[in-house]
This record gives C-alpha cells, sequence and structure tokens, in this order.
C-alpha cells in the first residue's frame, strides 16, 4: 500500500485574526428546513446503517511488520495535555514507544501556535529521528516542519492535517500519517464517516423527524470534517432539520461553549437532538446546556472517552457516541511510524467505529471506548498484546 504523506487530516489552528474578535455571545450560523415527510427508504436505510454501526467496523489487526528500529530519539508535540483528545494517544504512544526501548520526549504545546513551533525547532536541535506532531495542524507549523524535512527529521500526523488539505492549500511536509479506516483511507474521509453515523442514530430514533441543534466548527478540521459528514446525512432526511451554532476553538477557554450551545438550545425549544462533533465539547458546556432541553433530547457526540461513556451509560445527558478509540490510535501510531522509518510500506492498523448508547455497547473493561466490544462491553481484541508480540517485545 502506498505511503500516507498526504491523506490524514485533523485539528487544525485558528486564524490569529479571530482571536481578538471573538464573541461569548451564541452565533446562527446557517442550517435546514424540512423538506416534507422522511420516505420510507430513508428510514430503511438509515435504520441499516444503525444496526451496523452497532456491530462495529473494526478489521484484523497487522500480523507481520519489520523488526523494531533501535535507538530512536523520537518526539511528541501534543496540541495540549490538558485537552483529552490530545493527551490520551499522546501518553499511549509514549508507552508503546517506550516499550519497545525507544528514547520519548512529550512536549506540551498548550494550545499555543507559537509553543508548537518552538518545540518542533528544540527537537530539531535535539537531533530528534521522528517528530509525531498529535492534533496539530501543518498549516499552523510550516516554517519548522520545512526546517524539520530540511534537517532529514520524520515528519508523522497523528490526528493532523497535513498542508495540502484544501482548507491549507500548500505542499505537504508530513511524510506520513496514520490512516484511520483503511492504510489508505483519508482521515477527512474517516471524520465524515463518524459525523454520519451520529446523523443517522439521531434520524433513526426521531423516526425521521429531526429537529437538531448543531454545535459547529469550521476552524478547527477535526471538527469541521466530523460536521460535514452530520450535515451530509441531516440533508438526506426530508422531514429533519437541523440549526448551527457556531463555535470557534477559542471558545474552549472559559464558559464560552456552554453560554453558546445554552443559547442555541434556547431559540429551538422543539429540538429533540443535540449534536457536537466531539466528545470534548459535551464536558466544556454542551452537556450542561443540554439540561436545558425538553425531556428526551438526544445528546450525541464522537469518541467515548470515560466521563462521556459515564454519561451515557448513566443518567446524561450524553446519550450516545460514535467511538473513536483515543488509546488504540497510540499503539497503532508506533507501529506505522515503525515501517515508515524501516523504509517500508504502511498497512490497515484495522480501526473502525462503532456505535454507542445505554443498550448498546458500553464499555466496561477499560470503562471507555478502546476498540469495538462484545456484547459484555469487553474490547474484541487485545491490541496490546498482539503488538508487543509482534514487536518481539514483552
Amino acid at each position: 500500500m502506498r505511503r500516507l504523506s498526504t491523506s490524514l487530516r485533523a485539528r487544525t489552528a485558528v486564524l490569529a485574526g479571530l482571536l481578538g474578535t471573538l464573541m461569548l455571545t451564541s452565533a446562527c450560523g446557517g442550517g435546514t428546513s424540512a423538506t416534507g415527510t422522511t420516505s420510507a427508504s430513508t428510514l430503511d436505510s438509515v435504520s441499516s446503517a444503525v444496526e451496523a454501526a452497532y456491530t462495529g467496523t473494526d478489521r484484523p489487526l497487522p500480523t507481520t511488520g519489520p523488526a523494531i528500529k533501535p535507538d530512536q530519539n523520537l518526539w511528541i508535540v501534543s496540541c495540549s495535555q490538558g485537552a483529552p483528545g490530545c493527551a490520551t494517544p499522546t501518553l499511549a504512544l509514549q508507552e508503546a514507544a517506550q516499550s519497545v526501548g525507544w528514547d520519548v520526549t512529550v512536549a506540551d504545546g498548550k494550545l499555543d501556535f507559537s509553543t508548537y513551533s518552538t518545540l518542533i525547532r528544540q527537537a530539531i536541535a535535539a537531533k530528534a529521528d521522528a517528530i509525531v506532531l498529535v492534533a496539530i495542524d501543518c498549516g499552523s507549523v510550516q516554517q519548522p516542519l520545512t526546517e524539520a524535512k530540511a534537517a532529514g527529521v520524520t515528519v508523522y500526523g497523528l490526528l493532523s492535517f497535513d498542508c495540502d488539505d484544501p482548507t491549507i492549500g500548500a505542499e505537504p511536509l508530513f511524510t506520513a500519517s496514520l490512516g484511520l479506516g483503511g492504510a489508505d483511507a483519508s482521515l477527512a474521509t474517516y471524520l465524515e464517516s463518524l459525523g454520519e453515523t451520529a446523523a443517522n442514530y439521531i434520524i433513526d430514533k426521531t423516526d425521521g423527524k429531526a429537529e437538531v441543534v448543531e454545535i459547529y466548527e469550521d476552524d478547527v478540521l477535526f471538527d469541521k470534517y466530523v460536521g460535514q459528514g452530520f450535515e451530509t446525512a441531516m440533508k438526506a432526511c426530508e422531514g429533519c432539520s437541523f440549526e448551527r451554532v457556531t463555535i470557534v476553538a477559542a471558545d474552549y477557554a472559559g464558559s464560552a461553549v456552554q453560554s453558546k450551545a445554552a443559547a442555541g438550545v434556547a431559540r429551538q425549544p422543539n429540538a429533540n437532538a443535540i449534536f457536537a462533533p466531539v466528545d470534548a465539547l459535551i464536558t466544556l458546556g454542551v452537556g450542561q446546556a443540554a439540561r436545558s432541553a425538553k425531556s428526551g433530547t438526544i445528546l450525541a457526540g464522537i469518541g467515548g472517552l470515560q466521563p462521556n461513556v459515564e454519561q451515557i451509560a448513566g443518567d446524561g445527558p450524553q446519550t450516545f457516541a460514535a467511538g473513536l478509540p483515543f488509546t488504540r490510535i497510540g499503539w497503532a501510531t508506533l507501529d506505522d511510524l515503525n515501517r515508515i522509518l524501516s523504509g517500508e510500506e504502511q498497512v490497515d492498523q484495522g480501526i473502525g467505529t462503532q456505535a454507542i448508547d445505554k443498550e448498546h455497547n458500553l464499555p466496561i473493561d477499560p470503562d471507555y471506548y478502546d476498540g469495538n466490544v462484545d456484547g459484555e462491553g469487553r474490547p474484541t481484541v487485545d491490541y496490546v498484546s498482539a503488538y508487543k508480540a509482534l514487536w518481539k517485545v514483552s
């Protein structure tokens, strides 16, 4: 399979000019209205898609691969160790790399663009063999990545978009990226499928009469592509509607996420569903805002982190998640990166998704989504043991 130097996309930088002009009020950013009654064929199609999502879409782990390349100096530059979506795969990758004897440095970007650049340059100065960017897009660090490329450093994207993403529109600077949904699948396609899964669930549970408050964000590419998939599926539902509540990445600090979401819920008193493009936004305030929605309102997100699974299993407010295994992708990255450093082709790491609600697929051990689970909520594969056996480490 070909090397994925151009396929992965994930979280992107906020345009600097926006940072000084953000308002902490809810913004209505568009949406759609119902165009009629949802057809029987649409409902049948959606129902089948939901059943498939309950089954899960993980594929087999790799069973062959090169020996671990010894004596590697790995730098992991995380968007923020205070953000679970960044910290979880970072710590998993660190553990995996330490298990094979690599020298590992974890660098916390603290959601600061200038810090990202500084840390990349520190990695170059430290003679890093490889730099893994976790949820840091090429567009925010083009110059230091150009310097890393000139220095011969392997640059790898994990939940990160290369500079050839259409939103950025420049030459690619990553050596490779982790392919989710298959070695040759782009991250954008995978993220769109997660948004589609959430939309299908909402359409199915409302019998094609969904009225959705959509938390929408396009200055973070991860959220943008999830939202793109969600909206595409919603527009195919004739009897459904959604209205955007637009947020930006700088809203993650303080109470802006909650205040904007609350205003959006108040503006749509008949809404029967709320959608957030990533679980972290639910714990940052969308969940609290959802408590003011009418009884029985669906709250759907993407991820399946422990606090979110706890809500789904309990009294809410979150009721659904399309699973994204943040821990497993850290281990998959180590295997994938070792192949790149060894001069071999990337392979499918088997990562898919699974639908989680109170009656289906609640993870038990661990108590967060870490890949497809069986009927008892336990992972269907022990990927840590499988990778260690493949790498011949204990």
